[in-house]
């Protein structure tokens, strides 16, 4: 499965997973996983967004909440979070009782990534 906020965004994955023939489901993001999706069916592998000039901290910090809350549910056993700060989400993850069990780095040219690995 595959989500996303943006519409063309999702155009985009459909198309490259055709090339890469790959069978992807693709839904809009809403707020609400637990209408597509079982209690303890999921592993979830995301790239979620961190506070810029566009998004502040407080709608940052409203949006890992909302995803916490979320995964709290669908998550089967762990999730792989890529992001660009570790600030405010490693705190906000463990205030709902995730647990950090790998972390990894990448880089795609000055950018760093942290690969988290959390379990529930």
């Amino acid at each position: 499965y595959g989500s996303d906020e943006s519409s063309n965004n999702l155009r985009i994955s459909k198309v490259n997973s055709k090339l890469a023939e790959v069978n992807i489901n693709l839904i809009p993001a809403e707020p609400s996983l637990n209408r597509h999706f079982k209690k303890n069916s999921l592993t979830i592998i995301t790239n979620l967004p961190t506070s810029s000039k566009i998004i502040s901290s407080s709608e940052i910090t409203r949006v890992y909440n909302e995803f916490l809350h979320q995964a709290k549910f669908v998550l089967k056993n762990k999730m792989v979070i890529a992001i660009t700060k570790k600030e405010p989400f490693n705190s906000i993850a463990k205030s709902f009782k995730f647990k950090l069990t790998k972390e990894r780095t990448a880089r795609i040219g000055d950018l760093v990534y942290y690969m988290l690995v959390y379990k529930k």
